[in-house]
């Protein structure tokens, strides 16, 4: 059996690498979950899609180098977020999938991102 563990100190593989960095410069949206972001190569993953135009959001209880820029910052545990934030994008998703019906100069009620900057208006 081959693990797809990598160990602390170990090199992530050359395809595996390229194939998150390609991810990263074609998201629209990058969420950090529970990370430091100071452990490299991983915690270079933000800043490509960040410099590519994604938004860039974190949910950490402690501070991480990308504070500064990132678009919105929940400074909790991952277990008082992301259970709501998993449940609006889902939300968000479906309104997307509807709004391919609607007429190319209709918003069909979308709402834009900046509408959930506020944590409570994840509930």
């Amino acid at each position: 059996m081959v693990s797809s563990v990598v160990d602390f100190g170990d090199p992530i593989p050359a395809k595996a690498y390229k194939d998150a960095a390609q991810h990263s410069r074609d998201c629209d949206l990058f969420i950090v979950v529970g990370s430091s972001l100071v452990v490299h190569p991983a915690a270079g993953m933000p800043e490509i899609a960040y410099e590519s135009g994604a938004k860039l959001v974190i949910i950490n209880a402690e501070e991480t180098p990308f504070d500064d820029i990132c678009h919105l910052r929940f400074w909790e545990n991952i277990s008082a977020v992301l259970p709501k934030v998993v449940s609006r994008l889902k939300k968000l998703q479906e309104r997307s999938l509807n709004a391919t019906a609607c007429s190319s100069g209709s918003d069909c009620g979308k709402q834009s991102f900046s509408d959930y900057r506020n944590p409570t208006s994840l509930s």
